[in-house]
């Protein structure tokens, strides 16, 4: 596989055209990270990338021992795996002149229609017809009219998230409670504009973030790759995931609800997957969840059709984490000189973790 990191691809796919052009943030969080999947990639990946900084590259795979190395610029043979499909991301691979595992116009269409936020409602409500006896919160509703919007505003209470079909990362989200009914309604109004409608669901006061990881394998079926845990803030915006062993995770989990309800849900959204995604995307995917402060479940924030941080701190956490160490990951703004990692047996013990050689724009973090 030839990974390659591109985070803006749910705008691309909100775009849906194959000349988009990201805007500025985007762009350099793309280039920031763009050695990025030296840390997730299997053993014998190759990672896209330019201008590389070898003697970084050399010295985190020695420390590191990693198996993965740098793209030899064959085409012909290698799989194309990027962060997410989009149209720009399919036509940049072809323009460097890959053939194989290219998906068509039909195939990314299928998958843009998959990321849009709907998808996630019908799994939630899924959910909530399979398991009726489990405390699962009320899904989102898709409105396309302000009318609509309004209506659902009012059965709330006021109290609502409005999000964007199409958006990631905290972006396309308002929360009534704090931007206020008007501007929520004006965001609102933008979102049935652009992309033709707008997800409404009710407010919570949030206990945990996490996710369960999958990959749809074609004909393979569909694996469970176990849980992310991270943190956002009260708008959305994405902060930061744990690093830690899967036992840890899900032990952390179980402080907020019943690992038992997490294990029935996991089940049921894995058959769905098989049915309702296997045919037509193949690749890491991860589902969002959220515990409210009230007891309750949320099981399907999110459905995102691409590898997602909580991927990359999974595979962080078990292939280069010492057993019964803890800690984060966070993608701060700005150059950041990491304090020296403590490295043993190739398994990182303590200390700071850059992923990304320095550069003025963003630093992907582990902290222990």
């Amino acid at each position: 596989m030839v990974q390659y990191y591109n985070p803006e691809n749910d705008l691309a796919l909100a775009a849906g055209y194959a000349n988009y052009t990201p805007p500025m943030a985007a762009q350099r969080l793309r280039k920031a990270g763009e050695m990025l999947p030296m840390w997730y990639g299997k053993p014998g990946d190759q990672v896209l990338c330019f201008g590389v900084n070898a003697r970084w590259w050399d010295t985190m795979t020695e420390k590191f021992w990693l198996e993965t190395r740098i793209w030899d610029h064959e085409c012909d043979r290698n799989i194309p795996s990027p962060w997410g499909w989009s149209l720009p991301v399919r036509d940049y691979y072809l323009d460097l002149g890959f053939t194989l595992g290219i998906p068509s116009d039909k195939d990314i269409e299928k998958i843009r229609e998959l990321s849009h936020r709907r998808t996630a409602a019908a799994l939630g409500t899924t959910l909530r017809e399979t398991l009726p006896d489990m405390p699962l919160t009320e899904p989102a509703i898709e409105a396309k009219t302000i009318a609509e919007v309004e209506q659902a505003i009012a059965w709330h209470g006021g109290q609502v998230m409005v999000k964007f079909p199409w958006s990631s990362s905290g972006r396309g989200l308002a929360n009534s409670r704090l931007m206020g009914i008007d501007k929520t309604l004006r965001m609102a109004q933008e979102s049935i504009s652009k992309q033709g409608s707008v997800m409404v669901e009710p407010l919570h006061e949030r206990s945990l973030d996490f996710a369960l990881l999958f990959e749809c394998r074609g004909g393979d079926g569909c694996l469970c790759h176990g849980t992310s845990v991270f943190a956002t803030d009260e708008r959305g915006k994405y902060i930061g995931n744990m690093i830690a062993s899967e036992s840890d995770r899900r032990a952390e989990i179980g402080k907020h609800i019943d690992l038992g309800i997490i294990r029935e849900v996991e089940q049921t959204i894995w058959k769905w997957l098989i049915k309702n995604v296997g045919p037509y995307y193949e690749g890491i995917l991860g589902v969002d969840m959220m515990v409210t402060t009230d007891g309750k479940l949320d099981p399907c924030v999110e459905l995102n059709l691409r590898k997602t941080m909580g991927w990359v701190a999974k595979r962080f956490s078990d292939d280069h984490l010492t057993p019964g160490v803890r800690g984060t990951l966070r993608v701060l703004p700005g150059e950041y000189r990491a304090a020296e990692a403590i490295v043993e047996n190739h398994r990182m013990v303590a200390g700071e973790l850059a992923l990304t050689p320095a550069n003025p724009y963003f630093t992907f973090l582990v902290k222990i």
